[in-house]
């Protein structure tokens, strides 16, 4: 893992933990962890994504962990 990994992931784990605590702007985020907007904006889609499957939800542009929502992989639908 290079250092740069390391940082990322880090950061993310302190954005899960942010995001568990309140609700934030994703400039408060920025802001907060010195990372630009879109790095953030990247940052969400990838806790949302595999292999986290982080439950997100936003409301008036402010970004949360949605309450009492499983971490799980989304069960695929189509016929067997």
């Amino acid at each position: 893992m290079t250092e740069g990994d390391c940082s990322r992931a880090l950061r993310l784990i302190e954005m899960i933990r942010m995001l568990e605590a309140r609700s934030w702007s994703k400039q408060e985020m920025g802001d907060r962890l010195g990372v630009s907007l879109r790095t953030i904006e990247r940052d969400l889609l990838d806790l949302q994504s595999e292999p986290l499957y982080v439950p997100l939800v936003e409301q008036s542009g402010r970004w949360r962990v949605l309450d009492n929502a499983p971490r799980q992989a989304p069960k695929n639908v189509a016929a067997s």
